[in-house]
């Protein structure tokens, strides 16, 4: 019998006894999977930081945050499960918190903006200034934001 390996890119050994034939040791495809089966927010947040152009075409937060509510609701959608954590669903009150926002702020995008912008926290902020935030703005408010999640998962 040949025996060739061929290693699964989630970690499955499948091993190649003919050529026409492909055999992979039960447990070891269950725990691929599984693996399959679960993402991770803050991965996929990570691999945008990179090459963030590439995932959200103009850089701005309201795209990042299309692109971010489309991929989970297609995880949804797919029967996988989100296995983020710290989960992302306080994020919002924990900038709230950490900046004294005090306002009632439509979104954590809305505030990291804001201050990208160069916005006081501490009083009313004139929302509709912020439609026209210039690219340099926008740029500066990703960067904030990757660097926020980041202080966020540390906890």
């Amino acid at each position: 019998l040949l025996k060739r390996a061929i290693i699964h890119p989630h970690g499955a050994r499948i091993t190649r006894r003919r050529s026409s034939e492909l055999y992979t040791h039960p447990k070891r495809l269950v725990k691929a999977w599984t693996k399959m089966q679960e993402y991770d927010l803050y991965k996929v947040i990570e691999k945008i930081s990179l090459q963030t152009d590439m995932y959200i075409g103009d850089q701005t937060l309201s795209n990042l945050d299309s692109y971010l509510s489309s991929y989970e609701e297609a995880m949804k959608e797919a029967g996988i499960e989100n296995a983020t954590y710290p989960s992302l669903v306080h994020f919002r009150d924990w900038l709230k918190v950490k900046f004294g926002f005090v306002s009632d702020v439509p979104g954590s995008s809305n505030m990291i903006l804001a201050l990208a912008v160069g916005f006081e926290p501490h009083k009313d902020l004139p929302w509709e200034k912020m439609k026209v935030a210039s690219e340099a703005q926008h740029i500066r408010s990703l960067e904030l934001f990757f660097g926020l999640v980041v202080e966020y998962k540390k906890g």
